[in-house]
């Protein structure tokens, strides 16, 4: 069960990602923030808890170059606030937004023209972006 509105990023309200290529989100474990020690055999323990660090991918095959636009100026702050699901009327209520602040992973990505146009006559692009959180978490959210 998940929320089922749409993402969130930098305070905009940004269109669903494209069906077919829908929103990757995963919690990537980060071993370089956990805390380890070496035992008298030679061998490594981890002490503390693990940490989650959250990836999102976006992508969307047609966007109006204004939204194009209003995306990428957003993931060009930094940190960028993201929300992958925004809670809409009918969801659950047990169910809640999570937050996290993110860094564009890469470069910055730029709005691909893709050749067609809307039926008012706006240009279409082609954008996928890459964002990772800032901070790690000890568990992954609803994850129980």
């Amino acid at each position: 069960m998940q929320l089922t509105g749409p993402p969130r990023i930098g305070g905009f309200e940004v269109p669903y990602p494209t069906a077919d290529r829908p929103l990757e989100a995963d919690f990537q474990r980060d071993e370089d923030v956990e805390t380890y020690v070496k035992g008298k055999d030679g061998t490594l323990q981890r002490v503390g808890p693990r940490h989650y660090r959250a990836r999102f991918v976006f992508r969307w095959d047609a966007l109006s170059y204004d939204t194009a636009h209003d995306i990428l100026s957003a993931v060009s702050q930094h940190p960028v606030t993201v929300v992958p699901r925004t809670q809409r009327s009918g969801d659950p209520s047990y169910l809640s937004e999570q937050s996290y602040d993110c860094r564009l992973v890469g470069e910055l990505p730029t709005a691909t023209p893709i050749g067609r146009r809307t039926p008012s006559g706006m240009r279409l692009a082609r954008v996928q972006i890459e964002l990772e959180s800032l901070s790690t978490r000890p568990q992954i959210p609803d994850a129980n």
